[in-house]
């Protein structure tokens, strides 16, 4: 479920169209691998169905937000619908 288009892969979230982000940016620094969410999204990983047993994740406000009054960012991760991690992002 993704608030506003679809998410996208390896990409910033963009506009309401697919494929239509930009790199994602986070405090400057870009990165090859990710995924772009807008908000309200829910999005469930089946890590390892790709043969991984662990998840590794930077979180954040993409740098192409230019808003300082955008929101903030509820992260959560969950293994086996059990609560594992929680973050609150304040917008920029």
């Amino acid at each position: 479920v993704n608030g506003y288009g679809p998410y996208e892969r390896d990409r910033s979230n963009g506009n309401n169209g697919a494929n239509d982000g930009n790199k994602i940016t986070l405090n400057g620094v870009e990165f090859e691998k990710g995924l772009g969410t807008h908000a309200y999204s829910y999005l469930k990983y089946n890590v390892a169905a790709l043969g991984k047993n662990r998840f590794l994740t930077k979180i954040g406000i993409d740098d192409e937000v230019v808003d300082p009054n955008c929101g903030r960012v509820y992260f959560y991760v969950f293994k086996d619908d059990i609560l594992q991690y929680s973050i609150l992002i304040m917008s920029v």
